[in-house]
């Protein structure tokens, strides 16, 4: 892949994987900061300085909408990813070439193994050797895997299942960030009494709530997309394109 080709992939899965779910989750931080600032900046100095609020405002903004593109991805990864598949070795790629798991049929299990081992020169356990060493096989399955996926960054349809993938995961991220907002939105507008605004702030918690309920449901529902397609991409490869 060329450096513009390597700049699109990374571009569009940026847009859609991480600016997406900040977007979608970042509504309770600006309406946070819109409290902060309405409750404590001065009137009289917000009338002489007539400029500095708004610069102030679009700073906070923007440094309010990045803050919440990275905490999304790091509380997704350690919440929800590392929970739901203890790292690696519950994801999808992981389990389905594992001999006892039965998404993928045994023949074509062993027609990924052969592949695996002639393109990588990495030699999967047979199904007795992975009953004694389920852990070894593992490691083995993760490295085989990250070859595969590196042998596949150009393919549209499995770097389309990444991003998918990577929107709903750290949409569950954002949404935990959201509810502790929210949370926070509507203890502050009981304090001083602005029902319409706990209205506001109750209608984002449940919302998000219900996001982060359904979140496990979703993510492991589009990681095995992405391992079934990766898979199929791996298999279907021809030796021109490798």
């Amino acid at each position: 892949m060329d450096k513009n080709q390597y700049s699109s992939v990374e571009g569009k899965y940026t847009l859609q994987a991480r600016y997406f779910p900040a977007i979608l989750t970042v509504f309770p931080f600006f309406f946070l900061l819109n409290i902060i600032r309405n409750f404590y900046i001065n009137p009289t100095l917000e009338g002489i300085l007539i400029f500095i609020p708004y610069l102030v405002q679009v700073g906070l903004s923007g440094a309010a909408f990045y803050l919440q593109m990275q905490l999304n991805r790091f509380i997704s990864k350690e919440i929800f990813q590392n929970r739901l598949f203890n790292g690696e070795d519950k994801f999808p790629t992981t389990l389905n070439l594992l001999w006892h798991d039965k998404t993928i049929n045994n023949s074509t299990k062993q027609i990924l193994h052969t592949k695996i081992k002639s393109l990588f020169e990495i030699s999967l356990l047979d199904a007795e050797a992975e009953i004694l060493d389920e852990c070894n096989a593992k490691k083995l399955i993760i490295v085989a895997v990250s070859q595969i996926r590196n042998l596949l960054r150009k393919n549209e349809q499995q770097v389309q299942h990444n991003r998918e993938y990577g929107f709903w995961r750290n949409l569950a991220g954002g949404s935990v960030v959201s509810v502790c907002i929210s949370i926070i939105i509507i203890i502050i507008e009981i304090i001083k009494c602005d029902y319409s605004s706990i209205v506001i702030g109750s209608i984002m918690l449940f919302i998000y709530c219900l996001l982060i309920c359904f979140s496990p449901y979703l993510i492991r529902k589009h990681g095995q997309y992405y391992a079934k397609s990766l898979f199929e991409q791996f298999l279907s490869l021809k030796e021109k394109e490798k």
